[in-house]
């Protein structure tokens, strides 16, 4: 199967593109309607990966459900996902969750060692980096104390309607409320309110939106 998934990957033109579109859902664990797939899409773990429909997967980005553990669905892409090139999503044993009408920049970055969810309509730019014990065992290299930034909950999680501006880190295991933008290289470690904007390293609040 995955020998047939990248040689499908390779197909250039329309003819790949169609086949793609025909063939991969029949690896996949759920595929919806006119979903489109780009050139060099890998896919591990692919009996437990759900998409939705009018998803567009582009070209070299990579969906990796392998280490999630049991029957259930490691990545779930709902309807109207957009997912940039070259973006990774990679399983740590938990979900990973986008949900619909969200739009996920070229390069981008999603680990789930903790459920990691991304509410609907939220727009992440470029390079982005979202959760992963990696980033969470850097930057106590650097400093930050686990006294100072908690890890406030099992969940990472982003709420409906926020921006992320183009390299933003943001630490698992914390939330920021619906609304909220990040500004460009903000490094979130503590969870914030709804409706803010914040900026910085690691991020503070601005001010409100509201």
């Amino acid at each position: 199967m995955q020998l047939l998934l990248e040689l499908l990957s390779w197909c250039p033109g329309a003819v790949g593109l169609l086949l793609r579109q025909k063939m991969y859902p029949r690896f996949l664990r759920q595929c919806g309607r006119n979903v489109l797939f780009g050139r060099f899409v890998k896919i591990q773990g692919a009996n437990k990966i759900s998409i939705g429909d009018g998803v567009v997967v582009n070209n070299y980005v990579l969906l990796d459900a392998r280490n999630y553990p049991g029957p259930g669905v490691g990545i779930t892409l709902e309807d109207n996902v957009f997912v940039g090139a070259g973006t990774e999503m990679l399983s740590l044993g938990e979900e990973i969750l986008i949900k619909h009408d969200t739009n996920l920049g070229s390069e981008c970055r999603i680990l789930s060692d903790k459920k990691t969810v991304i509410e609907d309509n939220v727009l992440l730019a470029a390079y982005c980096r979202i959760g992963g014990t990696e980033h969470d065992r850097q930057k106590r290299k650097e400093g930050f104390k686990e006294e100072i930034y908690p890890l406030e909950d099992e969940m990472t999680k982003i709420g409906a309607g926020c921006w992320l501006g183009v390299r933003t880190s943001f630490r698992s295991g914390v939330e920021i409320g619906g609304g909220t933008i990040i500004g460009a290289h903000g490094n979130v470690e503590g969870s914030l309110p709804s409706e803010v904007v914040a900026v910085g390293n690691p991020a503070k609040i601005l001010y409100s939106r509201t």
